[in-house]
């Protein structure tokens, strides 16, 4: 009898014993769980990471090929406000030209003039002396 209730409260201690492991696995389980969410969580962000560096790399890329290419339409703009400037001076210079061969013109008409006038003159005196 009494080692029956020896081998009941061994049983029971057991029991209790069984218990208690279960809790604690079950709490294991729990914090195991736990710490893999976590561990997903910070693989997602170093990939999220890895990629926002990625995109910053691109971005200061093509950053650096937009100077590139304003560098260069700077370099283009400069040459033809160059060309601009020296087909302006060549318009005046021209403009100047036209109006000097217009003074001219207008100077050889008038001459032309005086001289038909002379002409004209100098026939009548000779239809008058004839």
């Amino acid at each position: 009898d009494l080692q029956i209730q020896t081998l009941q409260a061994k049983v029971s201690g057991a029991d209790g014993a069984d218990e208690a492991l279960s809790q604690q696995i079950a709490k294991l389980r729990e914090e195991l769980d736990d710490k893999s969410k976590q561990l997903e969580q910070y693989k997602t962000q170093a990939q999220n990471a890895a990629r926002n560096s990625e995109a910053l790399e691109e971005v200061q890329r093509r950053a650096q090929q937009l100077e590139k290419s304003l560098e260069q339409e700077r370099g283009a703009r400069s040459v033809l406000e160059s060309d601009k400037r020296r087909l302006e001076e060549d318009k005046n210079g021209l403009t100047r030209e036209v109006a000097e061969a217009r003074a001219a013109t207008d100077l050889m008409q008038q001459q032309r003039e005086a001289l038909r006038q002379s002409e004209a003159a100098l026939h009548s005196e000779v239809d008058i002396s004839n």
